[in-house]
């Protein structure tokens, strides 16, 4: 299977294609900034001390939204400036 890592146009991926990306590890910066830019502001994300005391999640857990959004930020690069029209992605 290829690996991807520098970027694809849109217009480049066939219906089907399969393809491997970069390693990439979440940290800790990721997940405050995502929960920054996004307003995520839940307990669940915001407050260490109820995570370790009266949660029955342990360590930092990573928004689903967040997770959704690394395959596609996996897959581009600079490169893709303008994202594709709505019309292109479900035709």
């Amino acid at each position: 299977m290829e690996t991807v890592g520098l970027g694809l146009y849109f217009e480049d991926l066939p219906v089907g294609r399969q393809f491997r990306t970069i390693g990439r590890t979440v940290t800790e910066a990721d997940i405050t900034n995502f929960v920054n830019a996004t307003g995520m502001v839940e307990v669940l994300f915001t407050n260490t001390e109820f995570l370790a005391h009266k949660s029955d999640i342990k360590g930092r857990p990573a928004p689903g939204a967040l997770v959704y959004c690394l395959p596609r930020a996996s897959s581009s690069s600079p490169r893709c400036s303008t994202p594709a029209s709505p019309s292109s992605i479900w035709n």
